[in-house]
């Protein structure tokens, strides 16, 4: 699952149970939308660390694979990092 499934953890928490149901299976990279703070986390001063340590402790709890894993003869990694167009300084490739 390629993240960006809900700020809220309660949602995240329902679907990835609901694939562990159907998937013997299932791995987790974390969005910057799965990180989002919103005003309950600002009001127990949590920041998106602390968030991501949460979302960890959920797929933990439901066998959800978040660390590198090789399954089948296949590994599966994990990237923990987020892109902005913004942060790109260099020219388009010319593609012919």
């Amino acid at each position: 699952v390629a993240g960006d499934v809900s700020h809220r953890p309660h949602l995240l928490e329902e679907t990835l149970e609901t694939l562990k149901k159907k998937f013997a299976h299932v791995c987790f990279t974390p969005g910057n939308h799965d990180l989002w703070l919103d005003s309950d986390n600002n009001a127990r001063n949590e920041n998106s660390l602390d968030k991501l340590k949460q979302v960890f402790s959920i797929c933990s709890r439901l066998g959800v694979h978040y660390k590198p894993k090789k399954i089948n003869g296949v590994w599966f990694v994990p990237i923990f990092s987020w892109y902005h167009a913004s942060w790109d300084r260099e020219s388009d490739w010319q593609v012919s």
